[in-house]
């Protein structure tokens, strides 16, 4: 018996097994499909990957994104790089924050509300 990772039958195809883990793990970090004409970063990423992640040129139904993240020494400054390259711009951003004191996103001091800042 022969097992894919990508079933196709008369033209229908579903990415199943290994596929669908890289398709979860890119909806961790940015998820365009949540809610309509929004753009999700950060929405369920541990924080073990915010140490230092680099996620470039990711496909998006907007275009391609580059999202660089580091934490500084002190464990309290998240600095993240946001490069969108947008065919069309969503009507709304939304970077979710964990727990920490200061975020910097490209470079520029933000204060963070509730958990998010709205890009």
């Amino acid at each position: 018996m022969l097992f894919r990772s990508c079933e196709t039958r008369g033209g229908i195809s579903a990415v199943v097994g290994a596929g669908q883990y890289l398709y979860l793990a890119r909806l961790a970090v940015i998820d365009d499909v949540i809610r309509p004409d929004e753009l999700h970063l950060l929405r369920l990423v541990p924080n073990a990957w915010l140490t230092r992640s680099e996620f470039v040129a990711v496909p998006t139904i907007f275009g391609p994104v580059t999202l660089r993240t580091r934490v500084a020494k002190d464990g309290k400054t998240l600095d993240v790089e946001f490069l969108p390259k947008f065919r069309h711009a969503p009507k709304q951003g939304v970077l979710h924050v964990p727990a920490i004191r200061t975020l910097k996103v490209n470079g520029k001091k933000i204060a963070a509300k509730q958990g998010f800042v709205a890009l």
